[in-house]
């Protein structure tokens, strides 16, 4: 019996002998096979699809604005770019190019296919884009699509009902009611006759180059609920009234549209316009004499021009005179310097901000630089400040197109204690000229950001002359008063008023410099 059961235990030791030894092997081979095998085959498959899309959506900005809309905004002042981003389908190609892993994956997931973004430039072209919008119809399913086509001016195809060649179109006359989201660029008649008609679910419409547009006849507005509209470089619209529209994007049209457009939809909340055309496009539209009032607008882009003559003058000065915005929140317009702008339009402007809501929050202008830092434009514009409403809760001040020394204009103006102002900002923390802006922050503290630009000589005098009007209020308050510069070489326009800001430390001690992080050594 004791025989037996040694050798039992022998038998089962030579057998975790054998496992240790197989899993040793096991674990070698693993480490060889993750020595030779590509990175890229080591992620789930179900997680590809999900890091594709972040892919595509980069390649394709076009309709991933933060805003969803199809403007490009940039980041000191908004304004509109018709830039025509790479296509989705480049970005879909390299990556079936990887692996047999990565293709199954690209074509098994119908949510990276329903991104079209397309160049046509002529005929044969049009052919060959054909074959790619048909593989993103077939592969993207049922799901909703994003589509952009950017043809070329005056491109003619195969017949005048084409939408863009023989081979896709009906197809793509089937897959029209699932787009919900559509940007053509100079697009054929065919697009603009029924083809829009048969839409079920856009929400965003973006049309550029097209001489006539004619939306009224579709009731395309109200019936399919089109949220987001933007009309570039267009004669004449006829736009029936719709509750749905909330943006509305304008450039290069007719300034009687804009009106039009203003009534015709109630529930505008944000509205662009800029570059109108010289001339209107119904010659017996006359402008507004009464006032008019746009109820929910919420923001406001309006680039103002410089005519002294002709109907963009007469329209401009009509609507400025008379549209009553009471939600505004925020307005960024840009106008004519002095020297540019005719009487009666620079009392109109005048008068328009006279009349602005004390809702508004954030006020961005863009307006002509001078050529001296005291007068000129700069004048103009701290005059234009000067007409808002005292009991004003503007928060932030944007300045585009204007030298540092407004800021600190303005800066000398405001009272520390924020009790007045002469510029009538009691609730102001903000101001914004490029790379440098001041800070009024809820913790104690004020902050005036110096990056990295060239500074005029006017400048340092103007920093000490700010640095002694608002310290005494920082011991009072009690707050701190910090002057920030990214690295130590930024400082050196301080040279000339150095000693006088040593002055002020030792006699405030609520002042600091710092280049980076860290305190300059000289203070």
């Amino acid at each position: 019996m004791l025989e037996e059961i040694d050798k039992l235990r022998s038998q089962i030791q030579e057998i975790d002998s054998s496992i240790s030894q197989l899993a040793q092997r096991r674990l070698n081979l693993l480490q060889r096979l993750n020595d030779i095998q590509p990175a890229t085959s080591v992620l789930p498959a179900e997680l590809l699809p999900v890091i594709f899309q972040f892919v595509c959506r980069h390649s394709s900005p076009l309709f991933e604005q933060e805003n969803g809309s199809y403007l490009h905004i940039s980041s000191n002042f908004k304004q509109a770019s018709w830039e025509c981003p790479e296509s989705t389908s480049s970005a879909l190609n390299l990556l079936q190019r990887v692996s047999t892993c990565w293709r199954n994956s690209v074509l098994s997931a119908p949510a990276l296919w329903t991104k079209v973004n397309l160049s046509i430039d002529n005929i044969a072209d049009a052919q060959r884009k054909a074959t790619i919008l048909m593989n993103h119809l077939h592969r993207s399913k049922d799901l909703p699509l994003l589509l952009s086509l950017h043809y070329k001016r005056n491109l003619i195809l195969a017949s005048s009902d084409t939408l863009l060649h023989p081979s896709v179109d009906h197809r793509l006359r089937e897959s029209i009611k699932r787009v919900e989201r559509l940007h053509l660029t100079y697009p054929p008649r065919s697009w603009l006759s029924e083809s829009l008609a048969c839409s079920q679910k856009m929400l965003e419409l973006s049309l550029m180059g097209a001489e006539r547009i004619l939306l009224k006849n579709f009731g395309l507005m109200d019936r399919l609920g089109v949220s987001k509209l933007s009309i570039n470089s267009c004669r004449t619209l006829e736009l029936a009234s719709s509750t749905h529209i909330t943006m509305l994007s304008l450039c290069h049209v007719p300034i009687d549209i804009f009106y039009t457009c203003l009534i015709e939809c109630a529930n505008l909340t944000q509205v662009y316009f800029k570059s109108p055309w010289p001339e209107v496009s119904n010659s017996t539209a006359t402008p507004p004499t009464t006032n008019f009032t746009i109820h929910h607008l919420q923001e406001l882009n309006w680039s103002i021009q410089d005519s002294s003559s002709g109907h963009v003058a007469v329209w401009q000065i009509a609507l400025l005179s008379n549209v009553c915005l009471p939600s505004l929140r925020e307005l960024y317009c840009y106008h004519p310097s002095q020297f540019a702008t005719p009487e009666p339009l620079k009392n109109a402007i005048i008068s328009f901000y006279a009349r602005l809501p004390t809702s508004l929050k954030t006020l961005g202008l863009r307006n002509t630089p001078g050529y001296d830092y005291y007068g000129g434009a700069h004048s103009y514009l701290l005059q234009n400040l000067q007409q808002f409403p005292s009991d004003s809760r503007i928060e932030h001040i944007i300045l585009n197109d204007c030298t540092y020394p407004v800021l600190f204009r303005i800066l000398l103006e405001l009272r520390p204690d924020h009790s007045a102002a002469s510029f009538n900002f009691p609730n102001l923390r903000k101001v914004t000229i490029g790379t440098i802006f001041w800070v009024s922050g809820l913790g104690g503290t004020e902050t005036l950001l110096q990056a990295r630009t060239d500074a005029a000589s006017a400048l340092p005098p103007l920093v000490a002359d700010l640095l002694e009007r608002r310290l005494p209020h920082c011991i009072v308050l009690p707050k701190s008063f910090v002057l920030i510069f990214r690295e130590e070489e930024d400082t050196w326009w301080l040279t000339s008023v150095k000693q006088r800001l040593i002055h002020l430390k030792s006699r405030y001690n609520q002042l600091k410099i710092l280049a980076g992080s860290r305190p300059v050594d000289w203070l």
